[in-house]
């Protein structure tokens, strides 16, 4: 309950900034923090965006500076990442870089293929 509560209270600032479309999406952690800028998400990092779910165990989350339509520019997921995209595809990875300004995705895995 306290995780939630300083969830909420460390991202009440940048959801005042986003337009009421962009509040809809689902995000979630054991522990968060913000800096104005960036989000850190650690611990049963779950994200639910207009590409799908992502689940990870952790996460940083960009502020977007250019991108008015969408409320982060970057998203870099680590550890056990899962996507599981609208289209049904299913990615297992170690890391994700998503790069929206870019339109970038990068996905890597020691052990075992993307």
């Amino acid at each position: 309950m306290n995780a939630l509560i300083g969830l909420l209270a460390a991202l009440t600032p940048l959801l005042a900034e986003l337009p009421p479309q962009e509040m809809s999406s689902d995000l979630s952690s054991d522990r968060a923090s913000y800096d104005g800028e960036v989000l850190y998400l650690e611990g049963n990092v779950f994200l639910d965006h207009e590409l799908g779910k992502m689940e990870a165990f952790s996460a940083t989350l960009q502020k977007s500076q250019n991108l008015s339509d969408l409320p982060f520019s970057q998203i870099h997921l680590e550890s056990k990442v899962f996507l599981s995209f609208q289209n049904r595809a299913e990615l297992f990875c170690d890391t994700a870089h998503l790069d929206f300004e870019n339109l970038i995705g990068t996905f890597s895995a020691t052990d075992y293929p993307v």
